[in-house]
């Protein structure tokens, strides 16, 4: 579905991307997501490159992997998304695997892969397409 950069400064990293051969389809976003125990905010841009599309978060309060990612390794890419028809069996493989969760809500979970290839990987229910392009 998509790569995910973690940057420091959303736009300027849009800018340089689209400067090259990616197409912005969104510049920038405020992504507010809250929930009572991790209130977070984040502002986030999408490109894509024939079918490569990248998101590009900037962190900006609350505690949560991408917050955490920035602080401990800096910028650079944190996660690979991908869309699955039954999210819940796909947690109960990945839990098998010794892939634990370590961040997510309702519709997406993210999964600690980086002894495999140095990211995680984020799993996104099928259904929330409509919302997975901010997942």
């Amino acid at each position: 579905l998509h790569v995910d950069i973690i940057v420091r400064d959303v736009r300027k990293a849009v800018d340089f991307m689209g400067q090259l051969c990616f197409s912005v389809l969104r510049e920038q976003a405020i992504s507010l997501r809250k929930s009572e125990d991790n209130p977070r905010t984040s502002m986030n841009g999408l490109l894509r490159n024939d079918k490569i599309v990248l998101e590009v978060i900037q962190p900006l309060e609350g505690r949560f992997v991408n917050m955490s990612f920035l602080e401990t390794v800096g910028e650079g890419i944190s996660h690979m998304a991908f869309m699955v028809d039954d999210l819940e069996a796909e947690v109960e493989r990945m839990a098998a695997l010794g892939f634990p969760v370590v961040y997510g809500f309702t519709h997406f979970r993210y999964f600690d892969t980086r002894k495999v290839g140095g990211m995680m990987i984020e799993l996104i229910q099928r259904e929330a397409e409509g919302r997975a392009e901010l997942a």
